[in-house]
């Protein structure tokens, strides 16, 4: 998959609050990691210490990010 393809994906969407997202657009992930961490949600902080912890973050990150997240959901929000 092309960098472009998985760039919305989900597994590569974090939440921040609007002023903070915009500040950070087109930076890398490396740049962005101690905002991720500083931010105080948990799934968001996890992505940045994953960063700063030497994860490269590209497709095989964003699609493993995806897999725990919908198995999250699943698991959470199951009838």
């Amino acid at each position: 998959m092309r960098r472009l393809a998985y760039i919305h994906h989900l597994g590569n969407l974090t939440m921040l609050p609007p002023k903070v997202n915009s500040t950070l657009q087109d930076k890398s992930p490396d740049v962005k990691a101690a905002t991720y961490r500083s931010c105080g949600l948990i799934a968001t902080r996890e992505v940045g210490e994953a960063i700063e912890n030497g994860t490269k973050w590209n497709e095989a990150a964003v699609r493993e990010r995806a897999s725990r997240i919908e198995t999250f959901v699943r698991k959470e929000w199951a009838d």
